[in-house]
């Protein structure tokens, strides 16, 4: 086998690995710092947003908006999730890119709204209850969850408020994230791919000292 073919083998090998890299890190979370729609200074209540689901008590507001928060930690918008009463905010998030059964862990930012009580929210990926936090702060305080498995290449988070002692409590949402730690599971593709590869290196490398003795 010639030089040229060894190095189109090796570079077909490190393509591979360098799949096998990307696939356990390509996660994407649905408008994940909630810049969408443009809201300048103002807020929506239950806004349409592919990838994402508000209800009745949830939104998005920009900087400078009428819910007081601080500046948005990513970006210049927020959602926010409110408990009125009986209504409780949730905002349902949808996650692509994941790789069945690898490890993941989730990242995310909230804050109390100013002059208001506090508002526990819980997390789930889809049916994982992921823990209950509290903004106890009107600064941004960034959160990061245990370690959850993926059941598929898909799924959706979901943050629930459950109100407090209070007729009317806010929370801030931001800079939604998903990445993944070791042990998280590469394509079977991918590592057939590398395998295959190095097994030809291999081969080629055996044929290439056998030429060398024989010679």
């Amino acid at each position: 086998m010639n030089v040229s073919v060894m190095k189109i083998l090796v570079l077909g090998v490190v393509a591979a690995g360098a799949s096998i890299a990307a696939s356990a890190s390509a996660v994407t979370v649905a408008n994940a710092s909630f810049e969408a729609p443009v809201l300048g200074s103002g807020f929506a209540y239950n806004p349409v947003v592919a990838g994402n689901v508000f209800n009745t008590s949830s939104g998005i507001q920009g900087n400078g908006s009428a819910w007081s928060f601080v500046a948005a930690p990513d970006g210049v918008q927020t959602a926010f999730l409110q408990s009125y009463f009986s209504s409780f905010g949730t905002v349902a998030m949808a996650v692509t890119g994941l790789q069945n059964g690898g490890s993941y862990q989730l990242t995310f930012s909230i804050a109390d709204r100013p002059g208001y009580g506090d508002n526990p929210l819980t997390v789930y990926f889809d049916a994982t209850n992921l823990g209950t936090y509290t903004a106890t702060n009107v600064l941004w305080a960034t959160h990061t969850t245990s370690t959850f498995v993926a059941s598929g290449t898909t799924a959706t988070l979901f943050f629930a408020t459950a109100g407090n002692t209070g007729y009317d409590a806010g929370i801030g949402l931001d800079a939604v994230s998903i990445a993944s730690v070791s042990g998280a599971v590469p394509e079977p593709a991918s590592w057939a791919l590398m395998i295959g590869g190095f097994g030809l290196v291999g081969g080629a490398l055996r044929r290439r000292r056998s030429a060398a003795l024989t010679a």
